[in-house]
């Protein structure tokens, strides 16, 4: 991918990887330890078993990248010839790139390279994050954080190509493997995307439910065994009655395969003949699939989008319309960013959380983002409800109430931010895109989501709690613009301690 690459530096070649920041906003931004971090190299044919080293960044160095209008910090490391895994598979086994390593032989690296890996600090399956050499022997996983840096720089796209259509946003360790590894083979073997969406929101979806075409319409003449791994792979949980292929599945079926044709990574292995009839068969079975399944997925999501406008037209004429005019009238009187700049969206969004506002924090977000948040605050509400409505007097106080009551040990749970600073790292406007720091101090007496308070809503007193400490935290939150003009908060990536 064009955010990672080779140049000269210091008299040697040296690898590259673009964060697409100034120098002064790289320091601003506090983005040094990035350079801290280490990746890993794999190496598959120096030994019977495969052999791990470290791979770690030697600095960062100012140079005018690619497309960069100016000068931006390179964090380098050592050399290493290879291109992305999500790049080759892309590409294919192209003639006209001779140097280029065979998709299909780069995969079998890949799957064999990380299932070598400990489970323990496994890096996360991005094919972007990932370099094959052209000899497809060796595999460098990059610095997780670092290529995190790498994606955000390039938009978007680069984290929908380098990460997002290639896994599953709720599976990690071995399932997510094994999900990455179905959908990159799914790619290498057919020549189209499993999902293919450009949306975010749409393609989570799409991957979630499990909306790809069959393996044996997308490549007819693939074999039982290859289709039937890559299904039950890519397939949602509740579908698949077995259980869940893991990452040695796939070494064994591309041993299988390179047993078949004598030659490791050809995609004969994975394919039988077919006659044009049969093949032609299978095309018009696809188009049928195609069109059956729009309209199928077309339906539930909008009997799941309007279920409740479904439920009310069930009723009476009158209940309904009356019905319809509650839900209206209540969204245009809810809380809503129309009017913010995204500073105070931002600002928003954490004074709801103080305020245990579930309704203004949901306004603020979009995509997903702040789920957490928004669940224990609501939750949280909920306590503090119930408890008043048994104890009659107040459950939680601000931090500011708190210091302004004298600061010691306090009679009512203290719960909220304190002390916000915002740093702006991205704010042109112009490509309809932000990007904050938030840095402050978190009080929250029930560190999982209010469970403790929850279990005794009335009555059993507790000990009295100690003296308040808040937990120091820094979020990266990004913001988009939507299609009425509004900003909402779409990514927060939280950090605990300074």
């Amino acid at each position: 991918m064009n955010g990672i690459f080779r140049f000269e530096y210091e008299g040697g070649k040296v690898l590259g990887l673009d964060t697409g920041l100034s120098a002064e906003a790289f320091a601003r931004s506090r983005l040094a330890f990035l350079a801290a971090g280490a990746g890993c190299i794999v190496f598959l044919r120096s030994s019977p078993a495969p052999q791990i080293e470290a791979w770690r960044p030697g600095g960062v160095a100012e140079i005018a990248a690619g497309g960069r209008p100016g000068p931006v910090m390179v964090i380098w490391g050592p050399d290493f010839a290879g291109l992305s895994l999500d790049e080759i598979i892309t590409r294919g086994n192209d003639p006209a790139s001779p140097n280029t390593p065979g998709a299909l032989a780069s995969l079998a690296a890949w799957v064999r390279a990380r299932d070598a890996l400990p489970q323990e600090g496994r890096p996360l399956p991005w094919p972007g994050a990932a370099l094959v050499d052209e000899k497809a022997e060796t595999v460098l996983f990059l610095p997780e954080a670092a290529v995190r840096r790498v994606f955000d720089a390039g938009g978007a796209g680069a984290w929908i190509n380098g990460a997002e259509c290639w896994t599953h946003p709720d599976y990690s360790g071995e399932e997510a493997d094994a999900f990455a590894a179905a959908a990159l083979l799914y790619r290498a073997l057919s020549g189209a995307l499993p999902y293919p969406g450009r949306s975010r929101d749409t393609l989570r979806e799409d991957i979630r439910e499990g909306v790809f075409i069959p393996p044996r319409l997308a490549a007819p003449g693939l074999l039982g065994e290859a289709a039937s791994l890559i299904t039950a792979a890519l397939s949602p949980r509740p579908k698949l009655k077995a259980g869940r292929p893991r990452l040695a599945d796939f070494a064994r079926l591309f041993t299988a395969a390179a047993g078949n044709t004598g030659t490791d990574g050809s995609a004969a292995g994975f394919f039988r003949d077919i006659s044009r009839e049969e093949r032609q068969a299978l095309e018009t079975e696809r188009d049928r699939f195609l069109r059956k399944r729009s309209k199928a997925v077309k339906a539930k999501r909008f009997l799941r989008r309007n279920r409740a406008a479904i439920l009310g037209v069930t009723g009476a004429a009158l209940a309904a319309a009356l019905a319809a005019g509650s839900v209206i009238q209540a969204r245009l009187g809810g809380p809503s960013t129309r009017g913010m700049d995204g500073v105070t969206v931002v600002e928003s969004y954490y004074q709801a959380i103080t305020g245990m506002d579930h309704e203004t924090a949901a306004a603020c977000v979009a995509g997903g983002a702040g789920k957490d948040d928004i669940n224990m605050i609501t939750s949280l509400y909920v306590v503090s409800k119930v408890r008043q409505a048994y104890e009659a007097q107040t459950v939680f106080i601000s931090p500011e109430e708190w210091r302004e009551s004298g600061g010691g040990v306090p009679e009512k749970a203290v719960f909220g931010i304190d002390g916000l600073h915002l740093e702006g790292i991205d704010t042109d406007e112009s490509d309809g895109r932000l990007g904050y720091r938030a840095e402050y101090l978190f009080f929250n007496p029930y560190p999982e989501s209010g469970g403790d308070a929850a279990a005794s809503p009335a009555g059993n007193e507790s000990p009295a709690p100690p003296l308040p400490a808040g937990i120091p935290c820094s979020d990266e939150l990004s913001l988009e613009k939507n299609k009425k003009g509004l900003w909402h908060i779409t990514g927060i990536r939280r950090v605990y301690g300074r």
